[in-house]
């Protein structure tokens, strides 16, 4: 089983919380918008003080292997619209996914 994660930030503390295995990851959509390394570490600065301020250093090093690895989809990059959250965080992959 696969997962897509809906929010960075949310996505990223459930596995430094244990919630989740990294290893579980398909990719993660993300409401973010940055185009490089100055934007995405304000990004990654902003949440390690807010929603990773448990493991801030855990967390950006798994957030950086996932930007790495090309599991960050950021929608509005590409004038496309963020996935609704309503009902949950987590989107199990279809087969094959």
């Amino acid at each position: 089983m696969k997962l897509i994660g809906l929010s960075l930030s949310i996505c990223i503390k459930d596995i430094i919380e244990g919630r989740r295995s990294k290893d579980e990851v398909h990719y993660i959509v993300s409401d973010t918008s940055f185009r490089n390394e100055t934007e995405f570490q304000e990004v990654l600065d902003t949440y390690k003080k807010s929603y990773w301020r448990r493991s801030p250093e855990v967390a950006e090093s798994i957030a950086r292997e996932f930007f790495e690895e090309g599991k960050i989809w950021q929608p509005k990059l590409h004038n496309e619209e963020q996935p609704r959250t309503s009902y949950g965080f987590w989107v199990i992959t279809p087969e094959g996914g």
